[in-house]
């Protein structure tokens, strides 16, 4: 069994990654030019095989380890 833990998320780190949002694990995918403080994040929609991007402030994020 895969156990997946948590830690605080690493803004300094811009490689793509899962990441846990208030909405799930989610893809990181980009900073957001115009607002430093989010980020943007490549959400899988519940039942369906595409993807939403959502704008998330960092402080709302946590990195995935496996």
């Amino acid at each position: 069994m895969n156990m997946i833990t948590s830690r605080a998320f690493d803004i300094s780190n811009l490689h793509v990654r899962k990441v846990l949002t208030p909405d799930g694990e989610g893809e990181f995918e980009s900073r957001l030019v115009d607002d430093p403080n989010k980020v943007l994040v490549r959400i899988k929609m519940p039942g369906k095989k595409i993807s939403d991007f959502r704008a998330y402030p960092i402080d709302k994020l946590q990195e995935v380890e496996k």
